[in-house]
């Protein structure tokens, strides 16, 4: 179905993508109305708009090694009425974007840069979203992998994404301590993370049970090796401890006492849960290679 390689796709893209997002959702409510909460949280979000773009182009070289002929990837953007090629257009366009709108921000400011960088950072804002749905959908359409043929895939996957993406801001704005006004913000984006992981442990407990009423099915077997068989101690260690438990209780503590050392530890959790828990899905569908080299490529 996939190699390693696209795991580390799912990460990398769906967290830089929801760290774009999450930054252009602030960036946006801002030019209307100056929040105090959003103001809390801005100095930290801001740096999405930078990580974004560069997450999702790490993503795309584990894509390319994926796919190891990348001459795939150009026949695959000659198709672009195809669901991979839709997506494959989606991370090209909100890369160029996502840069575009970081150029014309950082240009002089006139008359031309305020009309043409917020409508360039809307486009980018609205692909990102793209960008985390699609990878998810994709999987989500195999009716040979009956445990990923749901809708739960891809709203897990985009849970965890955003839930990623909220981490990664808060370990880069740990290291960014001396700027004013970020430890409020990596507290205020902490308290956001409290319903993300909430959602997400739903989706996964929804993800994990439904094969109960197909009990002989392939589906049933994918849980299993999750809850009970060879994928358990990742799972639990990694997938529910790691990222979600860890996490949660950091950003329960530090609602009334924020610590930026244990608020980064919260945003390393979230982030290492983040891999574990797509290695788990993908390990635990029918046909996953685990190796590093694909016996059949994401894109083919």
């Amino acid at each position: 179905m996939a190699s390693a390689y696209i795991a580390w796709y799912l990460f990398f893209a769906g967290a830089g993508a929801s760290a774009f997002a999450i930054a252009s959702v602030v960036d946006f409510a801002l030019r209307l109305s100056s929040r105090p909460n959003l103001l809390k949280i801005s100095p930290i979000t801001d740096i999405g708009m930078v990580l974004g773009p560069i997450m999702v182009a790490v993503g795309c070289v584990f894509l390319l090694l994926d796919l190891g002929d990348p001459s795939i990837a150009f026949n695959v953007f000659l198709r672009p009425s195809s669901l991979l090629g839709f997506g494959s257009w989606a991370i090209f366009l909100f890369w160029l974007f996502a840069v575009a709108s970081l150029a014309f921000g950082l240009m002089p400011h006139c008359r031309a840069s305020k009309l043409v960088e917020p409508l360039l950072q809307l486009l980018a804002a609205i692909l990102s979203i793209i960008v985390i749905l699609y990878s998810g959908v994709f999987y989500s359409l195999f009716p040979s992998v009956p445990f990923l043929n749901t809708p739960l895939v891809p709203a897990l996957f985009t849970a965890s994404a955003f839930s990623s993406g909220a981490g990664l801001l808060v370990v880069v704005g740990f290291f960014r301590q001396t700027c004013e006004g970020v430890l409020e913000g990596m507290n205020g984006l902490s308290a956001i993370d409290v319903a993300i992981v909430l959602v997400e442990v739903i989706l996964l407990t929804a993800l994990l049970a439904r094969p109960a009423l197909f009990p002989e099915s392939d589906a049933s077997l994918s849980s299993s090796a999750l809850l009970f068989g060879g994928l358990s101690l990742l799972f639990w260690a990694g997938v529910i401890v790691v990222g979600c438990v860890i996490p949660l209780a950091v950003d329960l503590t530090c609602l009334a006492h924020p610590r930026p050392t244990v608020l980064c530890i919260g945003g390393i959790s979230a982030l290492v849960g983040g891999v574990c828990l797509r290695f788990c899905i993908l390990m635990a569908a029918s046909r996953f290679a685990i190796g590093f080299v694909a016996a059949q490529p994401f894109w083919v």
